[in-house]
């Protein structure tokens, strides 16, 4: 399987959106929108999962409480993600290279978890 099976955006304020996408398998990629309007100062999270058993993925992004201030779901188009001597797995905050993207000013990436189940 090849291609990206996680990417998401969030854009503050000014823009007021939250993008994901993915395009594992598929010639171009599916993405999903909504509104979310985000503040300078206000601590997000967001949790991100691609469950190929359950036919999920799935975008949550949710204040420090812990309450869901946007969802938005779609299927894989693969039943399994195969990581091999071939095949690895990057994982990138922003993007080098064709487009620039770093946090904003006053914005930071912080307490990391990444899981990678079997």
């Amino acid at each position: 399987a090849n291609g990206t099976w996680g990417y998401v955006n969030a854009r503050g304020p000014g823009k007021g959106i939250v993008t994901s996408l993915h395009n594992v398998n598929l010639p171009k990629g599916r993405r999903a929108a909504t509104s979310l309007l985000l503040q300078s100062g206000v601590t997000y999270r967001l949790r991100y999962s691609y469950d190929t058993r359950l036919g999920l993925i799935e975008t949550t992004f949710s204040d420090a409480a812990g309450n869901v201030l946007a969802r938005m779901t779609d299927a894989p188009p693969v039943n399994r993600l195969v990581f091999g001597t071939d095949f690895g797995a990057w994982l990138w905050f922003g993007l080098e290279g064709h487009f620039e993207e770093v946090p904003s000013f006053g914005w930071q990436y912080r307490n990391l978890v990444l899981s990678l189940t079997e």
